[in-house]
């Protein structure tokens, strides 16, 4: 027989199990170790984007104003 710890009573338990027999709490499910989701990922490539785009938008003023004040 196949099994894993739970990971709140850390006792041993059947592999598929789905609620720990001893402290009766629902385990995870397992997540295939293959498949990652893009879609978590895109929230976060848009915001840093958004941060970096900001930051040359604030750098690109300054360098303007700064020639102004040469002039």
């Amino acid at each position: 027989m196949h099994t894993q710890t739970c990971p709140f009573c850390r006792e041993a338990i059947h592999q598929l199990a789905q609620v720990c027999r001893f402290c009766k709490r629902d385990l995870p499910r397992p997540t295939p170790a293959g498949k990652k989701s893009k879609s978590s990922r895109l929230p976060a490539l848009l915001v840093a984007g958004l941060i970096v785009g900001s930051a040359m938008v604030v750098v690109a003023e300054f360098l303007r104003e700064r020639k102004n004040w040469l002039t």
